[in-house]
């Protein structure tokens, strides 16, 4: 296997990093329609809601399947727009009777978050743990950047752990509009931090969506997280890299750093 960065470039003026997949890794619930029927039934007995469990379970069905079939229509397309939370709260709960339907809309936000609960376990890599410690302990800030709703449960989960204190910015496609490949979340992250994209480091974990976004946006150099030592791989770049150049590079088209630079150009030009 190639060293991405074998090459040497200097440390990074931040770390922008994608949050499922690098960060975390998302592991998918074996009984997802039990935990969320749960869920969706203990917040309907405390709004003193009637219901009947098996009807539940049957309109989660339904919904769980029409969500599918959205996500897999909206990812297809060139713009690839976010579905906001109020939308897949309506679309999960369409066969739900009147009144208890009503009454979980009204913070569709947080059912969008029993939903995500029901569907993953995420834990954080520990790799990327030390990565991100690493970052900070050379002063370079770190984003985390994710796709699909809900933003406030991966920042819960942040917020659990010891991340927190050295993660500056999150940002998530629910709150930019798009998701990747579109290169608006890097973009905007990039802001947050203060840089250029070009003076940053992109790691993702999706070889096409991830390395096509960190292309469009611009980004200086570009990690694709494959397995544990794509991550180790970063660990030792971030640590042994010399600082930063004095000035800001001017901004230049990203180069791509992967394990295998002409694959992964091809998986581009397939997808643009």
């Amino acid at each position: 296997m190639l060293d991405p960065f074998a090459e040497g470039p200097s440390a990074p003026r931040a770390l922008l990093l994608d949050a499922d997949g690098v960060v975390f890794a998302p592991m998918v619930h074996r009984d997802t329609i039990r935990v969320l029927t749960e869920q969706v039934v203990r917040r309907l007995t405390t709004a003193a809601i009637e219901h009947d469990v098996d009807r539940v379970r049957g309109a989660l069905e339904h919904g769980l399947r029409a969500i599918s079939e959205r996500d897999a229509t909206l990812r297809h397309r060139r713009v690839p727009r976010e579905v906001p939370a109020e939308t897949v709260a309506a679309v999960l709960t369409a066969e739900l009777d009147a009144d208890a339907r009503s009454a979980l809309l009204r913070d569709a936000a947080a059912l969008s978050g029993d939903l995500d609960a029901a569907l993953w376990q995420r834990d954080p890599r520990p790799q990327a743990v030390e990565a991100i410690a690493v970052a900070h302990s050379r002063g370079i800030p770190v984003a985390l950047i994710g796709d699909a709703p809900p933003g406030h449960r991966r920042r819960a989960l942040l917020s659990a752990g010891s991340l927190s204190p050295m993660v500056t910015a999150q940002v998530f496609s629910e709150e930019v509009g798009v998701r990747r490949p579109h290169p608006r979340s890097i973009e905007v992250a990039a802001a947050l931090l203060g840089v250029h994209p070009v003076d940053a480091w992109y790691v993702g974990s999706h070889p096409r969506r991830d390395l096509l976004a960190a292309r469009r946006a611009g980004v200086g150099h570009v990690l694709a997280v494959r397995d544990e030592s794509d991550v180790a791989t970063l660990v030792a770049a971030l640590r042994d890299s010399p600082a930063p150049r004095t000035r800001p590079r001017t901004p230049r088209r990203g180069t791509l750093l992967t394990s295998d630079e002409s694959d992964a150009a091809d998986e581009i030009d397939d997808v643009a």
